[in-house]
């Protein structure tokens, strides 16, 4: 359930980021949520900086292959979309897996499994990373 102070949609800017992340653009991406983020009083907040930290992670690793920064900014954001509320519960069940038209759990999952992946090849290993597992994030901007 969205809390109460969340909009019935977000911005076309989001879905914006959303495209920039998908296409590897995470400093874009960054840019375009930290626009929305930094104005932003109501607790949707969470969701951009959520993102925007995944994003960050990813950026680390692919542009500076910083492994400290993307271990750390990858679990931050993953760990912010789940305080706000953005896993599908048994009795939530499509509706948290769609809300604002994201697949949360996936990206949740995916930035956890990145973040997996990094700590066992370990800090030392860090340009030997499976791009394949850089996240994507399922969305439809039509909600």
């Amino acid at each position: 359930m969205r809390p109460a102070d969340w909009p019935r949609r977000l911005p076309a800017a989001f879905y914006t980021a959303l495209e920039q992340f998908n296409q590897g653009e995470y400093f874009a991406c960054h840019e375009t949520l930290e626009a929305l983020w930094i104005p932003e009083m109501r607790s949707v907040r969470e969701i951009y900086q959520g993102v925007l930290q995944i994003a960050v992670g990813c950026y680390h690793l692919t542009a500076r292959g910083n492994w400290v920064g993307a271990v750390n900014k990858l679990e931050a954001g993953a760990r912010r979309l789940e305080r706000a509320g953005l896993v599908a519960s048994p009795e939530e069940g499509a509706e948290a897996y769609g809300l604002y038209g994201v697949a949360w759990p996936q990206l949740i999952a995916s930035a956890d499994r990145l973040q997996r992946h990094l700590r066992e090849l370990g800090r030392e290993n860090v340009s030997a990373f499976d791009p394949s597992l850089l996240p994507l994030v399922e969305y439809c901007s039509a909600v």
